[in-house]
């Protein structure tokens, strides 16, 4: 289960929590209180198999209960877990922040709260954890325990990490690029370039080594020249002691070929050689990263940064950080000697993987790198001279621009992020970090922008939130759809009732007619939502979707109009998948009603598969899986979709169509099948120009053809055995009472099922069946049952639910399909039911 569910159930806590403290007046306070108790405790449960930690605590700190996504976070079992205190687990540097919140809510002034904190885990690495903190009131309203949710956010708080550090490394680079400019000599300004590049990389030492060539001019070793210690402000002097000394002949041969390749040496300094351990484990390096400094083309010495403390990782971005550190020191050392350090500083840019923009003070583009030319389209030559207003997008506002310019124009770095328009007019987004360039005198000469392509990133994280909120409206949908069973139920059942007992002429019977359509339009409605919400349990088997096709080709015929023409191409070498052919068979249908409805004067309707080759590549949902994919592609000659329809088509209840005309859930449908398939949608269109649906589904090696066959639903008839009724909904229990009576059976009716189970121990005479429904509260029927079985030997049992007999393993529940009843059901379907239990 996704953070956004959770998040969702949080702030449906949150708003509860508030409306019974501020809201509600006193009379109906405690009784609210008393169901956000109940509901906060029994969060563990419903979150049993979230990904997501679960913790309920007692004020002191100690675990009452937690959920096996929690235990699995710290590598502990849950019972380990229980009777331990929070404390115990979290890093004691966050142990005052933890306090200080409990002690609110103890004193109620705090009633929940989010907070990141660093767990212990088992091997004595640190986690961190995001926690939603909610306190649970007695029905005095004192506070009783904590209940927790808590998302591990280790890898993001590593990556967050990286990128800060990768940043601010980036700026210590602009920093030493501007002054390597302004004066000349490098080691004028080594020392504080150096200070700067350990404190952003966050380093015990760093350092700067010179090569030191032999005889026949190789390098022999490289002796240090400035070090920086972490808690100084600048690097000093090195006095050629052990700090970045390096001995090529003797231990670091490895690095000699390493470096002088332009590669990077980083890692935990365990990993490396036993012959590289040593010198470095004496100086109490315990993770590194060392990266040669090139002048004039010329391997001239290294970089080095030394962690300590403890072992870190190195992420790439960061060594690549670091690399453009030792280039722009490299280049300002080749300056002294020569005028091709500004070739090869120029060679470095136009490399880069951002693109780059140089202006001077009054935004007049003198240079741009490869880069940018290849994220704008637009080459030095047609934009050299002019300004970068040409990449304007229209989507900000003047503010946004004169905001920008003041801050640079003052001498202060811009960062932010900016839709720009490309030459062939596509958007796309960047993010752009601004840099003053001042002269000699210190004033302000030029900028240079700094600009990353992050529209892919953007478009997967927008994915990410849309699949997030399909999913929480998907369970939204399966619980509606429950409820919507128990409402529908009766209607039906008494409007059936109700025709068979009224003279077809009396206006009455046209109205009660009125009434089973609307029902049973209802009842479509509510198949759609547990459909949507993936109520249904999946049939997964391997079959050929131009199977699927071929079997389905009839009925898409009989879906269309005459004036659309239907176009089959199927490819023999598309290969077979893994589903449920019945689920792909809705998708299909969903795809074809919304081409026919977007084809008014007719068109043409044609559907390919064939076969993909590769994966990885981010679509419209999602990415087309590694691998072999088969391409079920359904290609309209319709109106087509505009940008803005096209971003909300998969979001559920989102239609174009005419109010009452469309639910919204077809596409949204679609979007769940594929997603439950492991699979991926391509969507290309255009307004006037049609729209084309490519469904891409992991490929597997074998297929079986045939599928399971419906079963045929026994006829109804009377009886006069004796029933046991158990259903907790008042409306539904008094009408499956009146047409089981009505029908000859003795029918004993309950609403809870302990009653239930206690009248059943004192009742004298046999019970033959038991129908119950699944879900209630204080026991489910299916324990019902097996207690009932104890007290009555041979008892039958039939169960009702607004759920799919596959959709109860949420619940912990299994029932037979065969031994259950879906609601809605009408009244034939309630008698014949019955009597085929009973017949069983």
């Amino acid at each position: 289960m996704d953070s956004d569910k959770h998040n969702r159930l949080r702030d449906a806590l949150t708003s509860l929590s508030r409306l019974v403290n501020d809201g509600l007046p006193d009379s109906s306070r405690r009784e609210a209180a008393v169901a956000l108790r109940e509901l906060t405790l029994n969060v563990s449960a419903v979150f049993d198999k979230s990904l997501l930690g679960i913790i309920r605590s007692a004020l002191n700190g100690v675990i009452i209960e937690s959920n096996p996504g929690f235990a699995r976070m710290l590598g502990y079992s849950q019972g380990e877990l229980s009777g331990r205190t929070a404390e115990s687990l979290t890093h004691r540097d966050d142990f005052e922040l933890e306090r200080e919140m409990v002690r609110d809510a103890i004193r109620g002034t705090r009633d929940l709260w989010r907070m990141r904190k660093r767990y212990i885990h088992r091997d004595g690495r640190t986690v961190w954890g995001s926690l939603s903190v909610s306190v649970v009131r007695d029905e005095a309203g004192r506070p009783e325990s904590l209940v927790a949710l808590v998302e591990d956010i280790t890898d993001r708080v590593r990556t967050e990490e990286s990128l800060c550090r990768r940043d601010a490394v980036l700026e210590a680079v602009a920093y030493a690029a501007q002054r390597f400019l302004r004066f000349p000599g490098w080691e004028s300004g080594i020392r504080e370039v150096l200070g700067r590049l350990g404190a952003s990389s966050g380093v015990s030492t760093a350092y700067i080594s010179q090569n030191i060539a032999g005889e026949d001019g190789s390098p022999v070793q490289a002796v240090s020249r400035y070090v920086w210690q972490a808690g100084r402000n600048d690097a000093e002097p090195s006095n050629h002691a052990q700090t970045g000394c390096f001995n090529y002949m003797q231990g670091f041969a490895r690095w000699a070929r390493v470096l002088q390749c332009g590669e990077v040496i980083r890692g935990h300094v365990r990993d490396l050689p036993a012959e590289e351990q040593v010198p470095l484990s004496l100086r109490g390096v315990r993770s590194l990263v060392v990266v040669p400094i090139t002048a004039g083309g010329d391997w001239w010495g290294v970089m080095g940064f030394d962690e300590c403390k403890a072992e870190r990782e190195w992420y790439a971005s960061e060594a690549d950080a670091l690399m453009a550190a030792a280039d722009t020191l490299g280049s300002a050392i080749a300056r002294e000697a020569s005028e091709a350090v500004m070739r090869q500083l120029a060679t470095a840019v136009e490399q880069a993987v951002e693109g780059i923009v140089i202006t001077d003070n009054t935004g007049v583009v003198q240079y741009v790198n490869r880069a940018f030319s290849r994220i704008t389209g637009y080459s030095f030559g047609e934009i050299e001279g002019g300004k970068l207003s040409v990449l304007k997008s229209g989507r900000h506002d003047d503010g946004f621009y004169r905001e920008m310019w003041e801050t640079i124009s003052q001498g202060r770095v811009w960062e932010g992020r900016i839709v720009n328009r490309r030459k062939d007019g596509s958007m796309f987004q960047d993010d752009t970090t601004i840099s003053p360039i001042r002269d000699s005198g210190g004033d302000v000469s030029h900028f240079v922008a700094v600009k990353r392509d992050v529209t892919r990133e953007v478009r997967m994280e927008e994915q990410l939130r849309q699949a997030q909120r399909v999913e929480a409206l998907g369970l939204l949908s399966g619980g509606v759809a429950h409820d919507m069973g128990n409402v529908l139920t009766p209607i039906m059942a008494y409007s059936e009732m109700a025709v068979s007992l009224i003279d077809e002429a009396s206006p009455a019977f046209a109205y009660v007619k009125e009434i089973q359509k609307g029902a049973k339009r209802a009842e479509e409605l509510v198949k759609q939502l547990m459909a949507f919400g993936r109520s249904r349990k999946s049939e997964m088997r391997d079959f050929r979707v131009n199977d699927v096709v071929r079997g389905f080709e009839k009925m898409l015929a009989r879906v269309l109009r005459e004036d659309i023409e239907l176009a089959c191409t199927l490819d023999d070498r598309a290969g077979s998948i893994r589903g449920d052919a019945a689920q792909v068979e809705q998708a299909l249908m969903n795809l074809a009603v919304n081409a026919r409805d977007a084809m008014p004067s007719g068109g043409c309707l044609t559907i390919r598969t064939f076969m993909h080759e590769g994966g990885g590549t981010p679509v419209d949902s999602g990415c087309i899986p590694e691998g072999r994919s088969v391409v079920l592609e359904v290609q309209d000659t319709g109106c087509g979709m505009d940008q803005e329809t096209k971003r909300q088509m998969f979001e559920p209840f989102f239609t174009t169509k005419p109010k009452g005309e469309g639910t919204g859930l077809g596409l949204a449908n679609v979007y769940g099948i594929v997603r439950e398939h492991g699979g991926a949608i391509e969507v290309e269109t255009e307004p006037g120009r049609g729209t084309s649906f490519r469904l891409f589904f992991p490929e597997v090696v074998a297929a079986v053809e045939a599928g399971p066959k419906d079963k045929t639903e026994p006829v109804s008839s009377h009886g006069t055995e004796t029933i046991l009724l158990v259903e907790d909904d008042e409306n539904v229990r008094l009408l499956a009472l009146q047409v089981l009576e009505q029908h000859g059976y003795r029918v004993h009716s309950f609403g809870d099922p302990v009653r239930a189970l206690k009248f059943s121990g004192k009742l004298r005479e046999r019970v033959d069946l038991v129908l119950s429904d699944v879900v209630m509260p204080r026991m489910n029927g299916k324990d019902l049952h097996s207690r009932l079985a104890a007290l009555i030997p041979g008892v039958k049992a039939l169960y009702m639910s607004g759920h799919a007999p596959g959709a109860m393993g949420r619940y912990g529940i299994s029932v037979p399909p065969d031994r259950f009843l879906k609601k809605p059901f009408t009244v034939q379907g309630l008698t014949a039911a019955v009597r085929d239990a009973l017949n069983s």
